[in-house]
């Protein structure tokens, strides 16, 4: 019963109030939402970042001054290069098979699609590239798309991708290891399209099972027979530049969601020391007649507590239309697409956190007023 009262009280003040608790709720609407936004961006690019563990047992050759694949340049010498030094260090069986990548990126509807020129006999050699539906480029004009990349643009084996003069032909469905939007395509094919007739941006070696991957990157590396001015990766390091890139946009995700939640308590206690100013005589009154600090604070608590829950209620709903805009328009970073969304376990957090944050406003302020004397809260 007592309960009942007091929400019949809460409800009756907030709507007396109602110009101030309009306000109130959309100024918490506002920050809640940023809260949501950057929990959800962080929680898609936490997933993001989280490259598959490879099994590959290949080393990456590229340019020392590359910052990513398309900046390198490569040709045939500096492959043959490699290849020999590591047959001279650990016998001719070290190398199982050596190849050239032509590494392309295209801007096709406004999003980015890698294109990966490989001899067909070594498609499946580099990133673990599976077929999943149809067959392997067998001329010049055929292709086959990754899942990602078809989910994004909507293709379908059989479709032509009109790229540069090619006129291309989809004919298969794969899936690599890194969820990426990739065009593979034959390394003639890649050459014809490209204009790319002596160079590529990556040289792929395939060392053989028994050999330790690390120990032949580091003599590659040191071997002074070895071409200067070429860096050599496990393909797991070159996935790795990557999550390093999205692991500071996580991190500033993060402090926009420690600010918001300061800006909650501290939004909460000004307008909770508001409220308490501007009826002190009233709160005065209700003390001398026997409610004590800790029925008054309960009772601020509570109007806040509404408020608060009104106003994650409404961010919540604007987080719905956000997180269906980005359904529609997913962000792709480096060809990989990473779709905005927030799970069950982020919202209740979020709310969790949310209502702690504006009852410790509500603490913070009320046990300022508690210990002022009573003589001097009526004579003002």
């Amino acid at each position: 019963m007592k309960f009942l009262v007091l929400g019949a009280y809460l409800f009756k003040d907030l709507f007396f109030d109602r110009g101030r608790s309009i306000l109130t709720i959309i100024s918490l609407t506002a920050v809640i939402v940023s809260f949501l936004a950057a929990s959800a961006m962080a929680e898609v690019f936490r997933e993001f970042g989280s490259q598959p563990q490879t099994g590959s047992r290949n080393l990456l050759i590229m340019s020392d001054y590359a910052l990513e694949p398309r900046q390198s340049k490569l040709d045939d010498r500096v492959l043959q290069s490699a290849v020999e030094v590591v047959y001279q260090e650990f016998g001719p069986g070290s190398v199982v098979c050596a190849f050239p990548v032509i590494y392309r990126t295209l801007d096709i509807n406004n999003r980015t699609i890698l294109a990966m020129a490989v001899p067909r006999e070594y498609l499946t050699r580099f990133q673990n590239l599976t077929l999943l539906e149809g067959i392997l480029p067998e001329n010049d004009d055929q292709v086959v798309v990754t899942q990602a990349a078809m989910q994004l643009n909507g293709w379908k084996i059989g479709d032509r991708l009109h790229i540069r003069d090619g006129n291309l032909l989809i004919t298969g469905r794969a899936r690599e290891e890194t969820g990426t939007s990739v065009i593979w395509m034959t390394y003639s094919g890649g050459q014809k399209l490209f204009n790319a007739q002596s160079d590529f941006q990556i040289g792929v070696l395939q060392i053989n099972a028994s050999l330790n991957l690390e120990t032949v990157q580091s003599y590659l590396e040191q071997d002074p027979q070895f071409t200067d001015g070429y860096s050599v990766y496990l393909e797991q390091q070159l996935n790795r530049r990557y999550t390093d890139a999205v692991r500071d946009i996580v991190n500033v995700a993060y402090i926009i969601t420690a600010l918001a939640l300061g800006v909650i308590i501290f939004g909460t206690f000004n307008a909770i020391s508001l409220t308490m100013a501007e009826r002190k005589q009233d709160i005065a009154i209700l003390q001398t007649i026997g409610f004590t600090s800790r029925m008054i604070r309960v009772f601020l608590l509570g109007r806040t507590l509404i408020q608060t829950l009104v106003a994650f209620c409404l961010a919540w709903g604007v987080m719905a239309i956000i997180v269906q805009n980005g359904l529609q328009y997913p962000l792709v970073l480096h060809a990989k697409t990473a779709t905005l969304h927030l799970s069950p376990d982020t919202m209740l957090l979020g709310l969790a956190l949310t209502i702690l944050s504006a009852s410790l406003g509500v603490w913070l302020s009320s046990i300022t007023k508690s210990n002022q004397n009573l003589a001097d809260q009526l004579r003002e």
